[in-house]
């Protein structure tokens, strides 16, 4: 049953003050509104089947929002409502638009109408020459669009009918992290307290709920309009269908885990049918699993991910970010990270297939993307490397005689090189591929082998009575070789800095 969006927004608000001011219920006087539900639940329980989710209706499938580079783009003084709402519709590079996820629902999902599917055209019209407004007007028509396959460009076309409403389970959900912490490149992993909280509708509860507040309106006329509220213990909802959601990428739990259940009855308002809403509320603190790219480090930016899977694959459900966004910009705001700056959110849906079963359903990510702090690495590392190459180099101004001390120098520099090889080792793991900092640190190996070689050949044109050209020889390397490792460091930096998923902004184009 669709809802006025207004009212859900504000039902949302609610429920999360309720939870940030830790009140057990609201009541109406002198009435056990909670303990009649109970009774009504359990009496009832078999006739209306309170073991199966209700059904609903929603869209056959959603559409995609940039909410990457725009939910918090220059808005910490906004309104975060006008926030969520200014949010435009992702786009490809060609300017085509994408799908987010697709109704487990929808009868037309194949292989190919799936998350980050590509629209080509909507109804004859190219997605690419149509702005977000005429997007929307032709989405809601539920009529036919076209999508792209990147693989091979083949189109697949798809017809609605007008039918885009189709019957589904949907889950709100909201992950509130209160802190991130421990984020170990090593092993792959972060550590967060959080509040995971879960919205959905009943309609079969709705029913009985209505009936209590009836009962409760014929004893006190005063309750007209009132919501009521009540709080369960996970034995009280013992048997009701309960969405069993996880955090797919979820290591292992810390502490104890603490679970509330809050039903909350809205009575029948103007045009706006009754609905009640239950809400789960997790509060835990756990190990993530992420997989970090290393290609950028020490100015590589990384994703936090908290990976939200249906974990019941009988009872597929739609699993919707969109009502909570507002709080999650304020938890990114809220959050306060070490050796890390937060930049950016954003969401992400894949599709996720049951090779057992032949069942596809959409999980959901929401991701903190963060930059590291390269202060250290850079006055730490980079700098004291480039400091022994320039000693290294020094070599070119000794003269060829001193064999011994130009020999001595350009080892012992090459040799502190090697030292800086472990200090790094401690930041990351074995990879199979280099960073950053590791073509640095080969580009200084070589540079600094060179003062030594040089050195060798030098002292051999002397040996012949070429005291000229060793000395010619020498002035040549004092500007051939700085000005090539300069324009080297600026090559590796140009190449690395084209990758703008794993760069820090600061050096990306």
């Amino acid at each position: 049953m669709p809802f006025n969006k207004k009212i859900i927004e504000l039902i949302f608000k609610i429920t999360l003050l309720f939870f940030s001011v830790s009140v057990p219920s609201y009541s109406y006087e002198n009435f056990n509104e909670c303990g009649l539900l109970i009774s009504k639940i359990k009496k009832n329980f078999h006739k209306l089947s309170l073991d199966e989710p209700s059904i609903s209706y929603q869209s056959s499938y959603f559409l995609k929002k940039q909410v990457k580079g725009y939910a918090l783009k220059n808005n910490k003084n906004k309104n975060i409502n006008q926030i969520v709402d200014s949010i435009p519709l992702a786009r490809t590079k060609n300017n085509h638009i994408i799908i987010e996820s697709v109704n487990p629902y929808h009868e037309l999902r194949d292989e190919y109408l799936k998350p980050n599917a590509i629209i080509y055209a909507m109804n004859g019209k190219q997605t690419s020459k149509m702005n977000d407004k005429e997007v929307y007007d032709e989405y809601i028509k539920s009529e036919k669009f076209t999508i792209i396959d990147p693989k091979d460009n083949k189109k697949y076309t798809y017809d609605e009918k007008g039918e885009g409403q189709v019957e589904s389970k949907t889950i709100w959900v909201h992950v509130q992290p209160k802190t991130i912490s421990n984020i170990d490149t090593l092993s792959g992993t972060f550590i967060s307290s959080y509040i995971f909280n879960l919205h959905w509708y009943n309609d079969k509860i709705n029913t009985l709920a209505d009936e209590v507040y009836n009962e409760a309106l014929l004893k006190d006329k005063e309750v007209k309009d009132y919501n009521f509220y009540c709080s369960f213990d996970h034995d009280q909802l013992n048997g009701i269908y309960l969405p069993n959601l996880i955090f797919k990428n979820k290591v292992q739990d810390f502490e104890n885990i603490s679970t509330k259940y809050i039903l909350e009855y809205t009575p029948k308002y103007e045009d706006e049918e009754s609905f009640t809403t239950i809400t789960k509320s997790v509060s835990a603190s756990s190990q993530f699993q992420v997989d970090f790219d290393f290609k950028s480090f020490p100015f590589d930016k990384q994703y936090l991910k908290f990976e939200i899977e249906n974990n019941d694959l009988f009872n597929p459900v739609v699993l919707d970010w969109s009502w909570n966004m507002p709080e999650q910009i304020q938890d990114f705001y809220s959050l306060r990270l070490l050796e890390w700056k937060k930049t950016d959110i954003d969401i992400n849906y894949q599709e996720v297939t049951n090779i057992l079963h032949g069942i596809s359903h959409d999980s959901l990510e929401i991701i903190f993307i963060i930059e590291r702090y390269f202060d250290y690495f850079l006055f730490k590392i980079i700098l004291p490397i480039f400091l022994i190459l320039i000693l290294a180099w020094s070599t070119f101004w000794i003269s060829a005689r001193e064999i011994e001390s130009r020999l001595t120098v350009s080892v012992v520099c090459f040799l502190s090189l090697v030292a800086y090889t472990f200090v790094i080792d401690e930041s990351i793991p074995k990879l199979s591929y280099l960073t950053v900092m590791d073509v640095i640190v080969l580009l200084a190996y070589i540079f600094s082998a060179i003062p030594t070689f040089q050195s060798i050949k030098s002292f051999r044109l002397l040996k012949n009575n070429n005291e000229q050209n060793s000395m010619d020889f020498d002035k040549k390397y004092q500007k051939i070789i700085p000005i090539t490792f300069i324009i080297s460091v600026i090559f590796i930096f140009a190449i690395f800095s084209g990758d703008n998923m794993h760069t820090i902004s600061a050096l990306t184009f």
